[in-house]
């Protein structure tokens, strides 16, 4: 998926756009997001925190923007860029 793909809704995303909207892709990143906390300064094994990469997809339908990258089974790429 890239920047400028459009997108379709095709199940219920709970607060987001609803069902059958088409929005466009407007910015593609990787976060690096924490999956377990534990004290800083100290490596995962000896109970540190654990860090791990996800991506990041904000899309606008209408005049709404939304981040719908945690719901990729429920929207499909209608148009490529």
């Amino acid at each position: 998926m890239k920047v400028g793909d459009l997108i379709q809704v095709q199940e219920e995303i709970p607060f987001g756009p609803p069902v059958g909207a088409i929005g466009i892709v407007e910015l593609v990143q990787i976060q690096k997001v924490c999956v377990k906390g534990g004290l800083i300064g100290r490596s995962p094994e000896d109970g540190g925190p654990v860090h791990a990469e996800e991506k990041c997809i904000m899309a606008m339908f209408g005049d709404t923007r939304e981040r719908v990258s945690t719901y990729y089974d429920r929207y499909v790429v209608v148009g490529k860029a």
